[in-house]
């Protein structure tokens, strides 16, 4: 087992746990997370065509950067270091709230290369083969750690199949009413230009399907938009909502990756990890109630502690996400005394000065 950095392994207390209603503005979230997902597809099928392939790193830091840009509540930060090749993980995201208690994310990203993902082969340490099978052994299922892959994708119309642009015969798993893309209206092709898959499944296709363990089609038909871990989208002919009231929405969260990760593992992979352990245990109870220091100091915008007091707890991760469903005002000062916000107010006041020039004598 790789050795794991994380937060003290204590249950979420049921006093913690009553159903509380938390705000979270979740189709903004999961509609920018397909903007994003469109965005992706599009540089990477325009940019290998003209010889600019944006890397894993590079697409990564991108979408970080607009989604913390883009929700008070959620935070990103780029620790100095790196440290990927001892955990296996490009980014870990917290998900969760002091009142209801934490899930971590531990994701890894491989982009596809003509019609495979030709990095999922990357050799791990020597405890582990691959990359992959360190970024499992840094989750621990019982406290709900999830190890998943968000596959970048992007390709023209008719790599697969003339006159379509999905990656066929992969299975479509977007679509709630089962139905196959064009008459899918709950998403589109392009939406999977950040999928996500369980890395559980990653590993049962890699280890078993020798040559073609890398390709595309055999990975598409576990994987969905990673928008829809936020849940997928509700067909309505009314308008929507700008926010979207949730009752608990990381009871919501976590059984979307509960069915992901744990109740669609193949049965040998399944048997290894104890899986079947972690089902038996209350999804509240697979949570942690406190989040590591290093952690909470994100979570506050506290950067400067990681550096001066926190240094030997951080995590072999490069990137860390936190999202606080619990405070819907935090990060509102984000841009408050920024750049871009004095920027924002000098426009404005070149716009009126144009104005007044403009107005006939």
């Amino acid at each position: 087992m790789g050795t794991r950095v994380g937060a003290p392994r204590i249950p979420c207390p049921a006093n913690l746990c009553h159903d509380v209603l938390v705000t979270l503005d979740v189709r903004r979230l999961r509609h920018q997370m397909n903007e994003l997902a469109v965005e992706t597809w599009h540089k990477i099928e325009t940019g290998d065509r003209v010889g600019l392939k944006f890397s894993e790193t590079s697409i990564t830091d991108h979408n970080l950067w607009i989604l913390d840009r883009s929700h008070p509540t959620l935070t990103v930060h780029k620790l100095n270091q790196n440290q990927e090749a001892l955990v296996g993980a490009d980014w870990e995201w917290w998900i969760g709230s002091t009142r209801e208690g934490w899930i971590r994310l531990a994701i890894q990203a491989k982009r596809v290369h003509g019609r495979s993902y030709s990095q999922l082969g990357h050799p791990g340490n020597a405890d582990d083969n691959y990359q992959y099978d360190l970024l499992i052994d840094s989750c621990d299922l019982r406290y709900g750690e999830y190890p998943l892959h968000i596959f970048y994708n992007g390709w023209p119309i008719g790599r697969f199949r003339e006159g379509d642009g999905w990656a066929h015969p992969a299975e479509w798993r977007a679509c709630p009413r089962s139905f196959q893309p064009p008459k899918c209206r709950h998403a589109h092709w392009v939406h999977y230009g950040c999928a996500a898959a369980s890395t559980l499944q990653v590993k049962a296709i890699h280890d078993t399907a020798g040559r073609n363990g890398r390709l595309v089609t055999k990975h598409l038909s576990h994987a969905f938009p990673w928008s829809y871990i936020f849940g997928a989208p509700v067909l309505s002919r009314s308008p929507s909502p700008s926010f979207e009231y949730v009752q608990n929405p990381l009871d919501e969260i976590q059984e979307t990756l509960d069915d992901l990760v744990l109740r669609r593992c193949p049965e040998g992979i399944a048997a290894s990890f104890a899986v079947a352990d972690a089902l038996e245990i209350e999804p509240r109870n697979r949570r942690m109630a406190k989040l590591p220091g290093y952690v909470e100091a994100i979570r506050q915008r506290r950067f400067t502690e990681l550096n001066e007091q926190l240094s030997p707890l951080l995590p072999n991760t490069s990137r860390v996400v936190v999202l606080d469903l619990g405070d819907d005002t935090k990060g509102q000062e984000k841009e408050a005394n920024s750049n871009m916000s004095e920027y924002e107010r000098w426009m404005d006041r070149q716009i009126a000065r144009s104005q007044v020039t403009a107005l006939p004598s």
